[in-house]
C-alpha cells in the first residue's frame, strides 16, 4: 500500500475495487498487477472452513441476525471510543473527518459477514475483508505521519495484530456476552457456527490462525485479559462517542434518536464504559428498557421455538432493518470501502493524490 500510494495508483485502485462486490467475481480490469496479486492471495478462504459448521452459522444468521446487528450497531460501534489505541487511530485517521462515513464502512463489513451464505459465491465477506485489509495497510502507512497521532500513540504503527484482536472480541465475544446476558438461548449447531464464521472472519481480516480463539471459552478469557483490562477514557474516544450517537440528527434533529442510543448503550455495556464515553444517564429509556426489552427477546424467542413464525420471515424483517440502516448511513448512496490517502484532512493535509 505505501508503494501503491506513492506512486499515485489510488484513484485507479478505488474505482476498480468500487465494481468488486461478491466472493466469486473476478478482480476488475485496471487494477494494478502488484495489488491484484495480493487480492488474488487474500481472497482465498482457509483450508480449515467447515462447511457443516457454516450450515450453522446460517441458521443463526436466518433467524437471530437481528441480535449481532442491534449489539454491534448500537454497542459494538461505538465501543471504539473507549479502547484507547482504536480511538486515537479513528480519529486522527482520515476517518475521524466524517464518523457516519466511518461507521457506515464499519456496518459494511459486519452486515456483510453476518449474511446468510457471507462466504458463498454470492456473498460478500470475503471481498469486504480484503478491502477492509487494503484500507489497513494504507492506514499504517499513513498514519504514523501524522503529528496528531504521533503525539499520543504508544505504538509505532497502528493497527497491529493485538489490536485487530482486540476489536475482534468487540464484535464476536461482545456479542455473544451480550446475548446470553438478554437470555438467548443458542442450539448448539448455532453456537458453534457463529464462532466459526467469525474465525473465518478474523481469518480474511489477516489475523493469524493461531491468536483466534478455538472456542467461545477460550475467547471470553482472552477478551478478559486483552480487552477489558486495556479499556479507559480518551479525549478522541469521548468526541467519537458523541459523534456517533449524534448519527440519527438527520431523521430526527437528536430529539427521540440520541437519547434512545444512548440509553440503550448504558442498557448493554453498563455504567463505567457510558460514563467513559460522557454519555449521560437517560433515565426514562432506560427504565423503558428494563421494563419491556427482556420481555421482547423472550417473546421473540418463543416466537422461534414453537414455529409461531417461519424463519425466513424474521430473516426478511431483519435484513429489511439492515439495509435501511445502510442506506441511511451512506447517504442514499452505495457503501464502497475506499483507500484513504491521507489522514484526518481537519489536521493536516493529505500526502498522496
Amino acid at each position: 500500500m505505501k508503494s501503491v500510494l506513492e506512486r499515485g495508483d489510488v484513484d485507479r485502485t478505488n474505482r476498480a475495487l468500487a465494481q468488486w462486490t461478491t466472493n466469486s467475481q473476478p478482480v476488475p480490469d485496471g487494477m494494478p498487477s502488484d495489488v491484484r496479486d495480493f487480492i488474488e492471495e487474500a481472497r482465498k478462504l482457509p483450508e480449515w472452513l467447515d462447511a457443516r459448521l457454516m450450515k450453522g452459522a446460517d441458521t443463526f444468521y436466518t433467524t437471530r441476525s437481528f441480535y449481532l446487528s442491534t449489539i454491534i450497531g448500537l454497542c459494538g460501534g461505538i465501543m471504539m471510543s473507549v479502547i484507547p489505541r482504536e480511538s486515537r487511530a479513528v480519529y486522527w485517521s482520515a476517518g475521524g473527518a466524517d464518523m457516519k462515513d466511518r461507521i457506515a464502512k464499519t456496518y459494511r463489513l459486519v452486515y456483510d459477514q453476518i449474511a446468510v451464505g457471507a462466504y458463498g459465491p454470492n456473498g460478500r465477506a470475503a471481498t469486504t475483508a480484503v478491502k477492509v485489509r487494503l484500507t489497513h495497510g494504507a492506514v499504517r502507512h499513513l498514519l504514523p505521519q501524522s503529528p496528531h497521532w504521533k503525539k499520543v500513540a504508544d505504538q509505532p504503527k497502528p493497527i497491529s495484530q493485538a489490536d485487530m484482536m482486540v476489536t475482534w472480541h468487540t464484535l464476536a465475544t461482545m456479542g455473544m456476552r451480550i446475548m446470553r446476558n438478554w437470555g438467548v438461548h443458542l442450539p448448539q449447531d448455532e453456537v458453534d457456527g457463529l464462532l466459526h464464521s467469525w474465525q473465518v472472519n478474523g481469518h480474511m481480516l489477516g489475523i493469524r490462525d493461531d491468536y483466534i480463539p478455538s472456542s467461545w471459552d477460550q475467547a471470553e478469557r482472552q477478551a478478559q485479559k486483552d480487552l477489558d483490562t486495556i479499556m479507559g477514557p480518551t479525549p478522541e474516544g469521548v468526541k467519537i462517542a458523541n459523534m456517533l450517537v449524534d448519527l440519527g440528527r438527520d431523521l430526527d434533529g437528536r430529539i427521540v434518536s440520541r437519547p434512545a442510543i444512548e440509553a440503550f448503550t448504558r442498557y448493554s455495556l453498563g455504567d463505567k464504559l457510558t460514563d467513559w464515553m460522557q454519555l449521560p444517564p437517560q433515565p426514562l429509556y432506560q427504565g423503558l428498557l428494563t421494563a419491556t426489552w427482556p420481555t421482547y427477546v423472550a417473546i421473540r424467542e418463543g416466537g422461534l421455538t414453537q414455529a409461531a413464525l417461519p424463519p425466513e420471515l424474521y430473516h426478511q424483517m431483519d435484513q429489511l432493518a439492515n439495509t435501511f440502516e445502510l442506506v441511511y448511513l451512506g447517504g442514499f448512496r452505495p457503501i464502497n470501502i475506499a483507500i484513504p490517502t491521507g489522514n484526518n484532512p481537519n489536521y493536516g493535509k493529505p500526502q498522496y493524490k
